[in-house]
């Protein structure tokens, strides 16, 4: 199985949670931030296949997967072409600090941002098993692995945020107009 590291899926086994059916509404949609694998142009793809494949962040990936290659496949869960491209075209500068995949980096803090500097998901928020921590970012306003937080955890704490932003009397009739606004 290549890319066992990015390819172990989120929920295979169990019912879907809060992660799988943001990623199962964002794919179904017609956004353009959706997860699709970039396809470059044959000048460009050979170019990003000596990059990828003879950087310290690829040489570390199979080295820390037991040797196997990241997958780099039209069914990869991350679009590495798309990383790449996103770093060639937007470099780090003030207004982006970091590389969307820093292919120098090593260690098992190295790894891809979830989204592009576009906004584009880069994993596939449907099987790739750390894109959840992207909605957890985005809904509270703060990193899960600096408090610990598990998948299952973060599906709990979004749902308290859903329930305290709903209006404390739910109710209404014709004598009482409807809300205009939830929060």
């Amino acid at each position: 199985m290549v890319g066992r590291l990015h390819t172990l899926g989120t929920q295979s086994t169990k019912a879907p949670d809060l992660f799988d059916r943001l990623g199962t509404a964002l794919q179904q949609s017609k956004s353009e931030s959706k997860f699709k694998i970039t396809k470059l142009a044959p000048d460009l793809e050979k170019i990003f296949i000596k990059d990828f494949t003879n950087s310290p962040w690829y040489r570390d990936f199979i080295k820390r997967s037991g040797g196997e290659k990241p997958d780099i496949g039209p069914n990869s869960d991350y679009d590495y072409r798309g990383a790449w491209l996103d770093d060639l075209i937007n470099p780090v500068s003030q207004d982006k600090p970091n590389r969307t995949l820093d292919l120098t980096a090593t260690g098992p803090n190295a790894h891809g941002y979830s989204k592009d500097s576009r906004g584009k998901w880069l994993k596939n928020p449907q099987t790739h098993n750390t894109s959840w921590k992207q909605w957890y970012s985005e809904i509270t306003g703060s990193d899960p692995d600096e408090y610990n937080v598990s998948r299952e955890d973060a599906a709990a704490i979004i749902k308290g945020h859903i329930e305290m932003r709903k209006p404390q009397d739910d109710t209404w009739g014709p004598s009482k107009p409807a809300p205009t606004k939830y929060y």
